[in-house]
């Protein structure tokens, strides 16, 4: 008999029973959906009180066309917006720089000046549309400007609902777009998450990225490991500015992979939960349980898939989005919209709430979450303890960043 072990390194049996539970509590460790440590979801109802945005990563080219794309895809039932940037936007070239040659408006829309971002978004509300800003190295500046377009169209400040990436911490440890050194590059993310929090409280001025570290090379226990250090390390950095947990930490989103096997995915994001539910505590013990989840966002890639044909990379990332309903996960659910069949993947994927005739029916994820084998996140839970020892790595990540 062969042996099976996930990717995150743990071993699989062939047959599992009550035994593999001893010890465990199930109401200390499992709980009920929308209670700690939210194990089973951060939300009661889950699926069948409101069901998950859906949203492409959209950006091409021109303001101009890309603000056409975006009244295209809400045309046809979409209710979020996800923007891509190209490189020279992301790391602060202006489209004429030299540096920049080649690369204008290639895996995102160009941005130079005030006036490029009100064409990007002319025409579109921005106190009703949930717009995310996929930006790091230059998030305050851009996100200043979105606030700035979205003041000029009368939206008041407690209607605009974004999410700057804003997290350049992972651009260090993986992606590579960043622009400053390590300790003005973290006052930058500070400063736009204290303006935001105080300005736009709708607004989640961050958004911990695990997704980029994995598909640089890491486990699925290492992802969630350096996701939840590195919102340790923030969380930190803003208390030291002076800020209290409950002023920011509600707003904090967390952004993830989901492929692979589908009960190791299953485990890492209910494991996740539950461990960033007890972190929280250690800087605010009376801090409102009610945030103690995050809000997250998940990322479904058709990159990670064989580039067959169009038909296959759309159904083969199902499987992601299975497990992350099953986990109990509420996402902003994105489908790269860099398919060779643009018409497809759009008629398809962007579809109202009740016409998901394509996927399994979502009342019954909430049913399922509650019945997921407990081992599955249990040893999930032990494994990410034992690769990133959560929240207490976040101080080496920062120095280690330093030190490169």
């Amino acid at each position: 008999m062969r042996d099976v072990t996930l990717h995150a390194g743990i071993p699989v049996k062939p047959v599992y029973g009550p035994e593999d539970l001893a010890g465990r509590d199930a109401a200390r460790d499992l709980g009920r959906p929308g209670e700690y440590p939210f194990t089973r979801g951060i939300h009661p109802h889950m699926y069948r009180d409101r069901l998950w945005t859906m949203r492409q990563y959209i950006g091409f080219g021109t303001p101009a066309e890309t603000n056409a794309r975006f009244k295209y895809l809400m045309a046809h039932g979409q209710d979020a917006l996800n923007v891509a940037f190209d490189l020279p936007t992301q790391l602060g070239l202006d489209s004429d720089d030299q540096r920049a040659e080649g690369e204008v408006g290639r895996v995102g829309m160009a941005i130079d000046t005030l006036a490029d971002m009100e064409e990007a978004f002319a025409g579109i509300p921005l106190d009703r549309v949930s717009v995310s800003l996929t930006i790091n190295g230059m998030a305050a500046p851009i996100t200043a400007m979105y606030y700035a377009v979205a003041g000029k169209q009368g939206a008041a400040a407690d209607r605009v609902v974004t999410t700057p990436q804003n997290d350049i911490l992972k651009e260090f440890v993986a992606r590579g777009t960043w622009i400053y050194p390590v300790e003005p590059s973290l006052r930058l993310v500070g400063d736009l998450i204290e303006f935001s929090a105080r300005r736009y409280p709708r607004s989640n001025p961050v958004s911990v990225c695990g997704y980029h570290i994995r598909e640089a090379g890491c486990t699925t226990a290492q992802e969630m490991a350096y996701g939840l250090a590195i919102a340790a390390a923030y969380i930190e950095m803003m208390l030291a500015r002076g800020m209290s947990v409950d002023e920011f930490a509600p707003r904090i989103s967390f952004n993830f992979t989901c492929w692979g096997k589908i009960f190791e995915e299953v485990g890492k994001f209910r494991a996740g939960r539950r461990l960033y539910a007890r972190m929280l505590p250690r800087w605010d013990q009376y801090a409102n349980e009610h945030f103690l989840a995050g809000i997250q966002s998940l990322c479904l890639s058709p990159d990670h898939v064989p580039r067959l044909d169009d038909v296959n990379r759309f159904l083969r990332p199902l499987t992601g989005f299975q497990a992350k309903a099953v986990s109990g996960y509420l996402p902003a659910f994105l489908f790269f919209d860099c398919l060779r069949n643009r018409e497809f993947p759009t008629t398809i994927t962007i579809r109202r709430s009740d016409q998901l005739d394509y996927l399994p029916e979502p009342d019954i994820f909430h049913d399922i979450a509650g019945h997921v084998p407990m081992h599955t996140d249990r040893h999930f839970a032990e494994t990410l303890v034992r690769f990133g020892q959560c929240a207490h790595t976040a101080a080496s990540i920062v120095g280690g960043i330093r030190d490169e």
